[in-house]
């Protein structure tokens, strides 16, 4: 099964996670979207074995902030 990819986005002006193109929040903060996009992948990570969550900087480059099985779920609050 492929990896379950959970994306952080600051999209019209809020924060959001999506996954399989549904969108979730909105959320105050980046760290608040992150921790929870975490704690979903987090959930399917233990159902699947693979998940992780991807977010993009502020000049449009995407990059892994965790992954299920290497980071601790409080890692990406860091």
């Amino acid at each position: 099964m492929a990896d379950q990819t959970y994306f952080v986005a600051y999209k019209d002006g809020r924060w959001e996670y999506s996954h399989h193109e549904q969108h979730f929040g909105p959320f105050s903060s980046k760290a608040q979207a992150m921790g929870q996009a975490v704690a979903a992948a987090c959930e399917t990570g233990r159902i699947c074995g693979r998940a992780r969550v991807m977010a993009s900087d502020g000049d449009g480059h995407i990059y892994t902030v965790w992954t299920y099985g290497i980071d601790a779920p409080s890692g990406a609050l860091k």
